[in-house]
């Protein structure tokens, strides 16, 4: 699996304070000693500038051996020397050797120095840079990681993903770790990255590479989502980012029928409605924070809120699309609010982009109408969304049927039995089309009798026409 980070080493931050000019040189007693210890600090920084990093070390090994006292800067830049000699040199096991000779300078220079927490951070760094396919060497890298934790409260953020990466290599190479001892630094992880994005930075790559790996170590699966994380969430039942993750991995692993999804999705929901509703009713102009109500609870399903109700207005005034359209003037039909409705998928019909979408639209329209007593209305908009999008032909004739069955008492004239129940028969034939056997035996059941036709002088099977605003012309059958 391929991990997506920045492999960066961030200049200054850890390179801070190299010169050769420091305070606090340590040179020989010696004359001839300390002649040669200034010969040979000046031969390696002069090669270190030229970026002749493998010529650098033999003078700074030197140093190392014989004056580590001499002065921090020469640990400081010997880091940048034998990595450097190593990048350079294409023969592995000198490659390890230079390697090697890194950590073994911070090493050195916490026990002369001890100072861990200026470079720690970046011990580890480069501990993964060299190690991260070591089975040996990864626990040693890991600690150092967590040390920095330890020492500095937080590491830098891109190197999150870096420190969870050996985690899952150290589980799954070295059998570390019980999954609750996982799942605690997949939460310390994740909570490290919130911290960082409250600053501005995006996070959301490196949080999706921290659920990749955890998935990778495969310990999630229904029974650890409803037992583990669901117990933790009833504990704790205002923890966001547990919530999250139960919502996130139910839906991975197809455990959305779950008591502990089904309280994760209730705190969400409540979460957008009482937190972030009252945030935008005091702010409604806030573009981004009507985003990120949109976008939660479209993530999370939460519809049924007033906020999200408020924030689908505000951008579908704003900046309308046939999506914020469609599902305005669908959250209005749910609410019985049809006078808003109509106008809403109206407005959807305009932008919608293909056949698919504007027959879906022309379906609720017809709904609509047809709640609001327009029938003949109803009935043209629902032709026209079964004649744009086949598969509506179904509800679209079943809702035709519906019409003429309901139409009745609006369009008999009281003459004639046959002819006042022929609309049941136009009514069946709406059903037949729409594959509504139900519909289709309520309908016969309405259907005139034998009796009635001989009666009125009607032949089984003549054509007659259904006036009002049905307007058909359909074949006489008997319900017996």
């Amino acid at each position: 699996m391929k991990i997506k980070f920045t492999f960066l080493v961030l200049g200054a931050m850890l390179f801070a304070g190299i010169s050769p000019a420091q305070d606090g040189w340590n040179w020989p007693a010696d004359p001839a000693q300390e002649v040669k210890a200034r010969e040979f600090n000046a031969a390696y920084f002069d090669y270190m500038k030229a970026e002749q990093f493998v010529e650098a070390v033999k003078p700074l090994s030197w140093l190392l051996v014989n004056v580590p006292n001499l002065n921090e800067s020469i640990y400081i830049q010997g880091i940048t020397i034998y990595k450097g000699a190593a990048d350079k040199t294409t023969d592995k096991a000198q490659k390890r050797v230079y390697q090697d000779s890194v950590m073994a300078i911070y090493d050195k220079r916490a026990e002369l120095f001890n100072n861990p927490a200026k470079w720690i951070e970046t011990k580890a760094y480069y501990g993964y840079l060299f190690f991260r396919s070591d089975k040996a060497k990864i626990p040693a890298v890991v600690a150092d990681f967590e040390k920095a934790l330890a020492l500095k409260g937080t590491i830098n953020y891109q190197f999150i993903p870096i420190y969870f990466d050996l985690v899952e290599k150290n589980y799954s190479l070295n059998q570390a770790y019980a999954p609750e001892q996982i799942l605690s630094i997949f939460d310390k992880s994740n909570k490290l990255l919130d911290a960082a994005a409250a600053t501005g930075k995006d996070v959301t790559e490196s949080k999706s590479t921290l659920e990749t790996l955890l998935l990778k170590m495969k310990l999630i699966d229904c029974d650890f989502i409803e037992n583990k994380l669901g117990s933790r969430f009833k504990a704790d039942p205002n923890d966001v980012n547990l919530a999250d993750q139960i919502l996130n991995f139910s839906r991975q692993f197809n455990c959305s029928a779950s008591e502990a999804y089904a309280s994760a999705l209730e705190f969400k929901c409540n979460f957008i409605e009482n937190t972030l509703g009252p945030k935008f009713a005091a702010d409604p102009m806030n573009a981004e924070l009507a985003d990120e109500i949109f976008n939660t609870s479209a993530q999370y399903k939460c519809y049924s809120t007033k906020a999200f109700l408020a924030a689908l207005e505000f951008k579908d005034s704003k900046s309308p699309s046939f999506k914020t359209s469609q599902l305005r003037g669908m959250l209005y039909m749910a609410s019985n609010d049809f006078a808003k409705a109509e106008p809403a998928l109206e407005k959807a019909l305009t932008l919608a982009g293909n056949n698919k979408d504007k027959g879906e639209v022309r379906m609720e329209l017809a709904k609509i109408y047809a709640r609001g007593g327009k029938k003949s209305a109803a009935r043209t908009a629902a032709r026209e969304a079964a004649a744009l999008d086949s598969e509506l032909s179904s509800s679209a004739y079943g809702l035709i049927g519906d019409l003429y069955m309901s139409a009745y008492n609006d369009c008999r004239n009281g003459e004639s039995r046959a002819k006042d129940y022929a609309i049941f028969i136009a009514a069946y034939n709406a059903y037949q089309k729409a594959g509504n056997s139900r519909g289709m035996g309520s309908a016969r059941a309405r259907f005139p009798s034998k009796e009635e036709l001989f009666t009125e002088g009607f032949q089984l099977g003549s054509s007659v026409s259904i006036g009002c605003w049905v307007g058909e012309t359909v074949s006489l059958s008997t319900r017996d």
